[in-house]
């Protein structure tokens, strides 16, 4: 090491870039951040200019997925209208069996929706193994980064919680969460289709083991990061608070849980420094971002429309249309809940050496 420090500064970074592998993850990061920005522009002190421009793109983009989940939205209304229109007609008619109505209002729904649940769902799973594949480069890239300053225990064992956890989220997702997923739509489209309340609550339980699983895993995190003190610190009370109620919010079925570790959050802020922190931070909110947006609104507009068909035909196919938004919220829970296990990984791992 002392051979290192004699050396101009100039060489000594040539070499350290070269011990802890920069290079490659700032080429494996420029695959993610291509159309965003250029990362060979990016300097230590780059995160707000670089997430600024990853956000504009972001918010760019969002006029076309409002689009699209708006013409699903009217769709369900529609086919909630018409739906309406027919029952009504049948009961004039003195037929008074909604049965077809319901069955055929249904399998519009699941028709317009199919498109909707099969491309986002695998979108967000896309997501985490992009997330998977990323952290496997990205954090022994910043144990070297720790070792180097002196710390090679600590930084070890933030990279094997990290990766530890992430692997869990993904296989959990692969084997279970997103066939527990499916499932539960099935089932909730059948029970609502047949009137068959033991099919609808069959769809509530596969939903819960589904909530349940991903609950389990992020408490986990959460508790892993309170027992090892990487939550600890002397971050402003009140931005805490603030960093709690957006995460609580902005993530749906584990945002509460993710709120305990606002504290490294906050701390995250004042120490993103060096390329290493603000390449990984920046790669991690490429990966997110488009999935979040559009998981996000197409949740509000089901949402929404499960509202509003409410108001014109209460029953199966207003509880089926809400279910689908529910379906969205999980895998937006399973996207934001593996961003932030790999942000906060990231985060205390630089705190290690920055102290």
């Amino acid at each position: 090491m002392a051979a290192v420090i004699i050396v101009s500064p100039t060489a000594r970074a040539d070499e350290l870039s070269r011990a802890v592998g920069l290079d490659e993850l700032t080429g494996a990061a420029g695959a993610y951040l291509d159309g965003y920005l250029n990362v060979e522009d990016l300097t230590g002190n780059d995160f707000a200019q670089g997430a600024e421009a990853i956000l504009e793109d972001g918010l760019g983009e969002l006029k076309g997925v409002f689009r699209r989940a708006i013409k699903s939205g009217t769709l369900l209304l529609a086919v909630a209208l018409a739906c309406s229109l027919a029952g009504a007609v049948t009961e004039d008619l003195g037929g008074g069996n909604l049965d077809p109505v319901r069955l055929a209002g249904v399998a519009a729904v699941t028709a317009i929706a199919a498109a909707d649940i099969h491309a986002l769902l695998g979108m967000g799973n896309r997501a985490l193994e992009e997330m998977d594949a990323f952290s496997k480069l990205l954090l022994p890239t910043v144990t070297a980064a720790c070792a180097a300053a002196g710390m090679p225990a600590a930084a070890a064992a933030r990279q094997a919680a990290a990766l530890l956890f992430l692997g869990l989220l993904l296989t959990l997702a692969n084997r279970f969460i997103l066939p527990l997923i499916y499932a539960y739509v099935a089932a909730q489209a059948a029970g609502a289709a047949l009137g068959n309340d033991g099919l609808k609550q069959l769809g509530a339980l596969l939903k819960w083991a589904a909530t349940g699983l991903l609950s389990l895993l992020v408490t986990g995190f959460v508790l892993y990061l309170s027992v090892t003190g990487a939550v600890a610190g002397s971050a402003d009370a009140l931005t805490q608070k603030a960093a709690k109620t957006a995460i609580s919010g902005m993530i749906p079925v584990v945002g509460g849980i993710l709120a305990d570790a606002a504290e490294a959050v906050v701390a995250g802020a004042g120490i993103l420094k060096g390329t290493v922190g603000v390449v990984g931070l920046l790669t991690v909110l490429a990966i997110c971002l488009s999935p979040f947006l559009r998981l996000g609104v197409h949740y509000l507009v089901y949402k929404s429309a499960a509202a509003l068909t409410a108001t014109v035909m209460p029953g199966p196919v207003a509880g089926f249309i809400d279910s689908v938004g529910s379906a969205f919220a999980l895998i937006l829970g399973m996207v934001g809940g593996g961003g932030m296990i790999l942000y906060v990984a990231l985060i205390t791992s630089i705190k290690v050496v920055v102290g």
